[in-house]
């Protein structure tokens, strides 16, 4: 039985049904133009086999042609039926009719239609490649994204002035997501809302790790690309993914003769990276240590408690903002000469692009002149607003810039972290900086201690004035938090953990946690700073309580890296001002700068901060949470012994 089942599988006749079942199969999976070439052959062959059927049978055509055409004008179009006469005409001509229904018809329209809808998901999916000049191109999908883009549609003035510079009439947003879907439109209508345009946002689908992909989105042609980085990516190094893309777009490229390479803004996560990214791409690139900055925002925080609410001001949008702007009739002045220049703006200093630096104003030389090409950065509420006066002149009576002795008298500090991510290396290492002080760092995760000991020595942390606990708990228990004895603590800091899967999850682990430290902390007097990192602006609302100051690191990030897309200067700014060091942002006491008990307008406040070599940036009133930055001139107070004023210090 079995022998005559082998015969028959291999007899001639089924190898060859067989053959031709398989070549059909594979004509018809090629697409839309196979499909209708063997539905064109099919028609021909039923036209042909009809034809020729009424010709032999009626004898009423002249040739054979004439029946053949007769067949296909019934295979085609029914309303010839009721023209035939005799029976075996109207038999065949029936079958031929009922045929063209089944080909003709059915399958051509279904071939047609199948072919617009795959035509149109591939549209959808963004695989067909763009012909741009000068738009921003981001490369990848991530939780930071959609930030990306409202914060670069949000920066009108500076997207203008980048339009204006390259001679473009608008400037278009290109997105290179893994794979494009209507969730990514979605998300970004519903983010966006007023700002969404389909015009000026360009999404396609493509792996920036693969140069075709890269074409795909005219990466060459792009005026900047910003490369974020995810938080959420398990064990694996961000920077990998980083360096990797940063190769691919340099090594792959064939660039016509006098073509440049586009700006690369991008950022790292370990600053020991930093040679390796920048060999990686031979075009112009701003590289940001983004971790190692938000770090030490964080690690401000603690020390000075109410600056986060400078750092959001500054670098999300939310009133005064940093700007660079170019003063070529101040060429050949000397810099600190200008701090009066402004009554709607604070100086900071100047950029030199020569040497890509920044420079505080009293940290150089006050015989140091602005070069041509130096540019001022300035805080101001709007690019506008850093006009100098019209009265300016070069006599401004401000007092020689001095400087404050140091204090070397030695400080104590507890600080309990919970939760575990990738900046707690920088943060332990910012800590460490400051040499006059002896800091406790008890770190609460329930990643295992030697895991962490590991990290933090593979990251370079070893600190020397710092002393580094780890502990095994679970913050968000209420038992384990009783043993921790938060109340203990001059700081509480709750890190968001990027080791679970999405910002919302991170948040909603914080929140939890954040609500079992309230309740440990209820029945004692004696509060610790608590400083709360979020991952999304919607949860922000959910840790607002007195004495809680909540930072959305993605967004500082993001931020961080579209305004150095949009004017590149200010990563040499941020690097000054929130680096690891540098000039600092902090507070000082009324009481102890003496100017406690008197009746003090802004501008006379600047003036004597410029004696002891600071930059006087706003004032913070005792028992106020936020800061009052950049006040009009001839705002003043009567400050109290434990108000403060927000200063530069660049000693």
């Amino acid at each position: 039985m079995l022998r005559g089942y082998a015969k028959q599988l291999t007899s001639p006749a089924r190898r060859l049904r067989n053959l031709l079942q398989f070549q059909l199969e594979r004509m018809i999976l090629r697409g839309a133009s196979s499909r209708l070439a063997v539905i064109a052959a099919i028609i021909g062959l039923v036209s042909l086999v009809g034809g020729l059927m009424a010709f032999s049978v009626t004898g009423g055509y002249e040739d054979r042609g004439s029946a053949v055409w007769w067949a296909f004008l019934r295979l085609t179009d029914p309303g010839y039926l009721g023209d035939d006469e005799g029976l075996w005409l109207r038999v065949i001509s029936t079958i031929v009719t009922v045929l063209g229904y089944v080909l003709f018809m059915g399958s051509l329209i279904a071939i047609m239609t199948q072919w617009l809808q795959q035509t149109l998901e591939r549209l959808e999916q963004g695989l067909t490649p763009i012909a741009e000049n000068d738009h921003i191109l981001i490369l990848g999908w991530t939780s930071r994204t959609v930030p990306l883009v409202e914060q670069l549609l949000r920066s009108e003035g500076r997207l203008k002035r980048l339009t204006e510079r390259l001679g473009r009439r608008r400037l278009r947003v290109v997105i290179l997501a893994e794979r494009v879907t209507n969730a990514h439109f979605q998300e970004l209508k519903d983010q966006l809302g007023d700002l969404w345009n389909p015009n000026r946002i360009l999404l396609r689908s493509g792996n920036p790790l693969r140069v075709e992909h890269l074409q795909r989105v005219d990466y060459l042609h792009a005026s900047v690309i910003i490369l974020p980085v995810s938080e959420f990516i398990g064990a694996s190094s961000p920077d990998e993914r980083t360096v990797k893309t940063l190769l691919t777009s340099s090594h792959s490229a064939q660039l016509p003769e006098g073509m440049t390479m586009p700006l690369m803004v991008t950022e790292l996560f370990d600053s020991e990276h930093l040679v390796a990214a920048r060999a990686a791409y031979p075009g112009q690139a701003e590289i940001i240590g983004t971790v190692q900055l938000i770090a030490r925002l964080i690690a401000h925080t603690a020390r000075n408690p109410g600056l986060s609410y400078v750092y959001n001001e500054l670098l999300r949008q939310k009133g005064n903002e940093i700007y660079v702007r170019d003063f070529p009739e101040f060429a050949g002045r000397p810099a600190a000469e200008l701090a009066d220049a402004f009554d709607e703006a604070v100086l900071l200093g100047f950029t030199r692009p020569s040497t890509r630096e920044f420079i505080p104003l009293y940290r150089a030389d006050t015989d140091d002149r602005l070069q041509e090409g130096d540019r001022l950065a300035l805080i101001a509420r709007s690019f506008e607003a850093c006009s100098p006066r019209e009265d300016f002149g070069s006599d401004n009576g401000l007092p020689a810039a001095g400087q404050r002795p140091r204090s070397d008298e030695p400080r104590s500090r507890r600080v309990l972290i919970l939760g575990w991510n990738n900046k707690l290396p920088s943060l332990v290492s910012e800590f460490d900086q400051y040499s006059n002080e002896t800091t406790q760092l008890d770190i609460v995760s329930l990643i295992p201690a030697e895991e962490r000991d590991r990290i933090l020595y593979r990251r370079g942390a070893t600190p020397s004035h710092v002393s580094v606990r780890q502990v095994e708990a679970d913050f968000a228990s209420y038992t384990e938090m009783l043993e921790a004895k938060p109340w203990t603590y001059d700081n509480i800091i709750l890190i968001a953990s990027d080791w679970l899967p999405s910002a919302e999850q991170a948040d909603a682990r914080s929140l939890l946690g954040f609500l079992v430290l309230q309740h440990a902390l209820e029945g004692h007097s004696e509060r610790p700073h608590l400083f709360v990192e979020a991952m999304s602006e919607s949860n922000i609302g959910c840790f607002s309580s007195a004495g809680v100051e909540v930072e959305v690191s993605p967004d500082l990030q993001s931020h961080m890296l579209t305004q150095v897309a949009l004017r590149r200067d200010l990563h040499w700014v941020y690097e000054e001002i929130f680096g690891a060091s540098g000039a600092e942002v902090l507070f000082r006491r009324a009481g102890e700068i003496g100017l406690a008990g008197r009746e003090m307008s802004f501008a006379l406040i600047r003036r004597e901060a410029i004696k002891t070599g600071d930059i006087a940036l706003g004032v913070r009133r005792a028992g106020e949470a936020g800061v009052t930055l950049n006040p009009p001139r001839t705002s003043s107070w009567r400050l109290a012994e434990n108000d403060q004023v927000l200063v530069l210090d660049v000693s």
